[in-house]
């Protein structure tokens, strides 16, 4: 028997085409998953010893009778783990000395009936997310019951170029319709890629987890109409038990400084909407889109719902908690980089009037955004901001004050 050791890219499934090889020392800059297995002699002769640039593509097939056992490790920039014949052997023991990560956290590419691709990412316990890369957009989140968290109208428009109404939409580099821009801004109506040589991010989001980097350059059409070069990047992670990440880089790539809004548009699956409630937003003020953006202070010690709210809360805490009181459940919304929160229901009179929502489903969503809109954020050229999301579900004996 001999090791082996390949890299697998984000979206390759079990049928892709890979590069394989040994390899003793590794070293690289780019992030990506590897796994460790050993496969049977009958594949022909030991080779000389090699280094990366030896690697030969190898076609994985379900047909071949080879008998692959894997161990998982990730690969960071210069710097990763590299297991030896005995460390291998160990790992082959589930549950013992060395983690094991089931097949079904691998992150695979698929695509949507209009031909538009999506990477599905999983953990070990069941819990999925799928990315679709119109928009960059989470357009699904499910926990290892297979739950899903994240509402999407029975009305969603999937064509472009409309965006999906439901998800987490990427709303950049304006949020609503108060600028010269269409609503919402134009990155959600684009289409991305998969960034296959991203800039270090913190490791905390992704070890044990699956995740996805997406990319958006502006285009010469996007000059057009907002005249500043910039890049996005987007990285989606799910974590080992089961938190959905999202982190957000926009750099200036520009001659000229400029200024963005920003916000995930997030919509969450609720059982009813008056049964729901937001903690950890009393006493702040917020700006009321219903009333011209007047400010106002929140009054009572937690916001329920009655009717239409449409509401962005300024300077507000890091975590905040919707609390489902039927499901007995509680979404933790955690952010960086992100001073403001919107909160959103359009209630029943406005549900009825969007082509793209059906009539009650108002009673089943409620859109609260992490989003930096009271103050647009100003990059100089070369300068990039960062915000993140982290979005949890526990039981509604959550507390704030824990």
């Amino acid at each position: 028997m001999e090791n082996y050791f390949f890299l697998l890219s984000l979206g390759m499934n079990y049928n892709s085409t890979i590069n394989l090889g040994n390899n003793n020392n590794g070293g690289s800059t780019r992030l990506k998953i590897g796994l460790c297995f050993k496969i049977s002699e009958s594949l022909g002769k030991k080779k000389k010893k090699s280094t990366e640039k030896d690697f030969q593509p190898f076609q994985l097939d379900r047909s071949s009778g080879v008998v692959l056992k894997f161990l998982l490790i990730l690969k960071f920039e210069k710097n990763f783990e590299v297991r030896s014949e005995r460390s291998a052997k160990e790992g082959e023991v589930m549950g013992h000395s060395a983690p094991v990560w089931d097949c079904r956290a691998a992150a695979e590419i698929t695509q949507d009936w209009n031909g538009i691709d999506q990477v599905v990412l999983r953990n070990p316990k069941g819990a999925s997310a799928r990315i679709s890369l119109y928009g960059g957009q989470v357009c699904s989140w499910r926990n290892e019951q297979g739950e899903e968290l994240l509402f999407t109208s029975s009305k969603a428009i999937f064509k472009a170029p409309k965006a999906m109404r439901g998800g987490i939409p990427i709303c950049f580099p304006q949020f609503g319709s108060g600028g010269s821009l269409e609503q919402h801004g134009f990155v959600k109506n684009k289409i991305w890629t998969i960034d296959e040589n991203p800039p270090p991010m913190c490791s905390d989001d992704i070890e044990g987890g699956s995740f996805v980097d997406l990319l958006y350059r502006s285009s010469e059409e996007d000059l057009k109409f907002w005249p500043y070069s910039f890049e996005l990047r987007l990285r989606v992670s799910l974590l080992p038990d089961g938190d959905l990440v999202l982190r957000s880089r926009v750099r200036n790539v520009n001659g000229k400084p400029f200024g963005f809004s920003f916000a995930y548009h997030t919509h969450l699956v609720v059982s009813d909407i008056s049964e729901v409630r937001i903690e950890g937003l009393e006493t702040l003020d917020f700006l009321d889109n219903l009333c011209q953006k007047e400010r106002f202070t929140e009054q009572g010690d937690a916001i329920t719902f009655e009717s239409e709210v449409d509401r962005v809360y300024v300077s507000t805490p890091n975590i905040i908690a919707v609390l489902d009181h039927e499901r007995k459940r509680t979404y933790v919304i955690r952010k960086e980089g992100l001073p403001d929160v919107v909160v959103w229901n359009p209630w029943e009179k406005k549900s009825k009037a969007m082509v793209d929502f059906g009539d009650e489903e108002y009673k089943q969503m409620l859109c609260v955004n992490g989003a930096a809109l009271e103050r647009p954020i100003t990059l100089r050229p070369g300068e990039e901001w960062t915000g993140k999301l982290q979005l949890t579900v526990v039981p509604s004996s959550f507390s704030l004050d824990l």
